[in-house]
């Protein structure tokens, strides 16, 4: 069917250049064979969009099926903002009918009213804090809020207090809607420590040293060097950095913070660098000094700090 299709095609082109004469049987073989592979070039062009399209299809259908949504920190900074507007309303006393509105309006239950102290005359949350946040088994769109907050109470004649209230909320977002499912339960939440002694030894850090010790000389110029890298490290970040190998090792202080070396424990050194451990006071104004113990790693020939860390 094809090649009378194609011989067709050639002897009406033929025809029309009044070319009478009569194509020979390997010529017209040729032009068979030509349009026979025109035909097939198209056909296996289709093929590869079609297969193209396909999948690219599939690999948007999967990467949607496994994609997790993450919250951006403008949904955070929303969710916080909700669940702190709503256990203001909901302790606070006396209550007006603005915060009543919102709490009817945000919460699934139909009677959440607390019945307070009768000599109760005022109370507020000052400070609220979610200190854990945790998934609903059942539902995707179900977050168990963790609160701690400070509750300023005023007893008829007595003086205001501040008590610590811990607090669960359970909220469900739809959209960018939020609903408060079930009453505020006053239950904390116990942080969880680490115990088990492999993983606390792998934090530890233990200062290298070496047999090859300083004399008394020695160890008075390197005892003056870190005296000097630190006050001018108190006083100006960027000098501070180009007495080290390496500027990031050192962050800038707070301003109102200043270090000190208080004295040198270990000092020793090999072919290439000198270890130091001291004892560093870190002073905050004139309100409270910390002891730390750090570590010195300083390059031999550049008298430049290589290492500083706390360790102990």
């Amino acid at each position: 069917m094809l090649f009378k299709k194609i011989h067709k095609v050639e002897m009406e082109s033929k025809h029309e250049n009044d070319e009478t004469e009569e194509l020979s049987e390997e010529e017209l073989e040729f032009q068979f064979q030509r349009q026979l592979r025109k035909l097939n070039c198209k056909r296996k062009i289709k093929n590869i969009l079609i297969y193209s399209v396909i999948g690219l299809a599939l690999i948007g259908g999967y990467k949607s099926l496994f994609q997790v949504e993450k919250k951006t920190p403008h949904e955070e900074i929303e969710n916080q903002s909700f669940i702190t507007q709503y256990i203001k309303n909901y302790y606070v006393y006396p209550k007006t009918d603005e915060t009543n509105e919102f709490l009817k309006l945000y919460t699934s239950q139909t009677d959440i009213s607390n019945d307070f102290n009768q000599n109760l005359e005022s109370g507020e949350i000052t400070s609220c804090e979610i200190y854990k946040v945790e998934s609903d088994e059942k539902k995707d769109n179900v977050l168990h809020y963790y609160v701690s907050a400070d509750y300023k109470t005023k007893m008829k004649e007595k003086e205001a207090s501040t008590e610590k209230i811990y607090c669960k909320i359970d909220v469900a977002k739809i959209n960018d809607s939020y609903l408060v499912i079930r009453p505020i339960s006053n239950v904390s939440h116990e942080r969880k420590i680490v115990e088990d002694k492999e993983i606390l030894d792998s934090f530890k850090f233990e200062a290298h040293t070496t047999t090859q010790t300083l004399d008394e000389d020695q160890k008075k110029e390197i005892e003056n060097t870190i005296t000097l890298f630190l006050k001018t490290y108190n006083e100006d970040i960027v000098q501070a950095r180009l007495l080290t190998t390496d500027p990031s090792i050192i962050d800038a202080l707070d301003l109102n913070t200043k270090l000190a070396l208080d004295h040198m424990n270990d000092c020793s050194s090999d072919d290439e660098n000198i270890y130091v451990t001291a004892q560093i006071n870190t002073n905050y104004k004139d309100i409270y000094t910390s002891k730390r113990n750090y570590y010195f790693v300083i390059d031999k020939e550049k008298i430049k700090l290589k290492i500083w860390r706390y360790f102990k």
